[in-house]
């Protein structure tokens, strides 16, 4: 049965042609890259934004003006922060990040522990 996996993966690659795992691997870390970029600049306009239409909004309410102040510099230390996360990979991924680290094999079966 082994022989049949093998035969069968030469197969494959004979059919895939030529090796683009290299372009491949770029072109999805140039499109990880941009989604990254997209998602920092979105966290930076809106929490500053966010920050600074709720102190308006309560200043209004309120009638005071002091408030705006306080929540827009919230707001923009909330988005550097979140910038930063962002921009490190801290906190993005869903679930233990040990489990995505794993190297799967199609060919072998995981063992059982029992």
């Amino acid at each position: 049965m082994n022989s049949d996996l093998n035969n069968l993966e030469d197969k494959i690659d004979k059919a895939r042609g030529p090796d683009t795992s290299a372009e491949d691997a770029a072109a999805e870390e140039n499109a990880n890259n941009m989604s990254n970029g997209a998602r920092a600049g979105a966290e930076l306009v809106g929490c500053i934004a966010g920050g600074g239409l709720i102190g308006f909004g309560l200043d209004h309410w309120l009638g005071t003006n002091w408030i705006f102040i306080p929540m827009l510099l919230l707001g923009i230390v909330t988005a550097f922060v979140n910038v930063y996360r962002t921009t490190q990979n801290i906190g993005t991924s869903v679930g233990y990040s040990e489990l995505h680290k794993a190297q799967k094999d199609a060919k072998n079966a995981p063992e059982d522990e029992d």
